[in-house]
């Protein structure tokens, strides 16, 4: 379930997508657990960045969890991803990569980089309850995301 308070939420999560349909997605299949979780929505590796930056130090506003899509324009998501593990105040953040790629050295590269996981997008083709179990799996129960 997705609540707006953050004092609320189990987690709070950042997606970075600039896909409409796949950002509705994510939070669709997020929405229908019963865990909660508060959820933001930026379409870009900069706004993503901004928002950081701005709450850099306010600790609570942070997200605690962000899935970032690789291919974004002006920033992609392994460009972010190396931004955010250069930040020191950044590095509890758990960063699973979410795209459109199946291959497998694309997936390694962003482990290789920092990620926590990656999650192809044709992994979850049409069932958005697995998506969202996959998420809350990895934050929940310690599962790892790599399909």
């Amino acid at each position: 379930m997705i609540v707006d308070d953050r004092k609320q939420a189990q987690i709070r999560l950042l997606l970075v997508e600039d896909d409409p349909d796949d950002a509705h997605l994510v939070k669709t299949s997020l929405a229908r657990r019963a865990e909660p979780i508060h959820f933001e929505h930026v379409a870009q590796g900069l706004a993503a960045k901004a928002l950081l930056e701005a709450r850099r130090d306010q600790k609570a506003l942070l997200p605690e969890m962000m899935i970032v899509d690789i291919n974004m324009p002006l920033m992609n998501g392994l460009e972010l991803l190396d931004w955010i593990r250069s930040q020191p105040d950044f590095d509890k953040i758990v960063v699973v990569i979410f795209t459109t790629s199946t291959e497998a050295h694309v997936l390694a590269d962003a482990r290789r980089r920092g990620a926590n996981g990656a999650l192809s997008k044709e992994w979850h083709d049409g069932d958005q309850h697995a998506l969202g179990q996959m998420f809350v799996d990895y934050w929940f129960h310690g599962g790892v995301v790599m399909a």
